[in-house]
């Protein structure tokens, strides 16, 4: 049996299990995104786009299809193929990286929501400082990525868990990389080529620059320092 929900074929535990992690994880950030853009859907276009519009001219629609829409089809394929032996009827019992599993997609998930909540409240501010360093941003810079990366290598154990640990997982030779190609194309990309772009852009406001500057020398980057 595989991962489909055909009617008589039992459902392994599992997959309930993966299957309710993805509605918190998916409601949340559908409601992260709404709130923040005012419950309207491409109302304004992200700044990144703005931004590769004005410097590659002409070749923006050749660079935004490739460095974009193709890349990031592969990182959206990647980063699900964990859900296939995750909720397959076929998947070892329930063992301890499962519970890992949980509680890395939980903390990713709490992360994450705490946040985007700081970051929504400081953005909502009138008088807000030029700097948001308080509450978790006090201890990572991009403290809602760090929650998505674990939120993802969440997932990646869960695939891990149905194999029935990293012998299992290891074992099934080209099969386990394909799994985890996602987290591993993903995570270095966003943390070596999305983050240094929106560490690039807060240090445009000159008022900003000096500040942020001293913010990078104490805080780091991603990952706090007692992870």
């Amino acid at each position: 049996p595989d991962a489909g929900w055909d009617e008589g074929v039992p459902q392994h535990p599992r997959a309930y299990l993966v299957l309710g992690l993805l509605l918190v994880w998916a409601t949340r950030l559908m409601h992260n995104y709404l709130r923040r853009e005012g419950y309207q859907f491409g109302d304004r276009e992200d700044w990144r786009y703005n931004d590769m519009r004005r410097e590659h001219g002409r070749w923006f629609v050749i660079s935004q299809f490739f460095a974009v829409c193709v890349a990031q089809h592969c990182m959206l394929v990647g980063l699900t193929m964990p859900l296939q032996p995750a909720m397959a009827a076929s998947g070892a019992s329930l063992n301890r990286f499962d519970a890992l599993a949980a509680s890395l997609c939980l903390t990713g998930i709490c992360v994450g929501l705490v946040a985007d909540n700081q970051l929504f409240a400081y953005m909502q501010s009138p008088d807000k400082p030029l700097l948001l360093d308080s509450g978790l941003w006090r201890f990572s810079r991009h403290p809602n990525h760090f929650g998505e990366q674990l939120w993802w290598i969440g997932i990646l154990s869960s695939a891990v868990a149905a194999a029935g640990g990293w012998s299992g997982f290891v074992a099934g030779g080209p099969h386990c990389w394909a799994v985890a190609f996602g987290v591993c194309f993903n995570h270095p990309i966003d943390t070596l080529a999305t983050l240094p772009l929106i560490e690039a852009r807060m240090l445009r406001r000159p008022e900003r620059a000096t500040l942020y500057r001293a913010y990078q020398r104490r805080t780091p980057l991603l990952a706090p320092w007692f992870v």
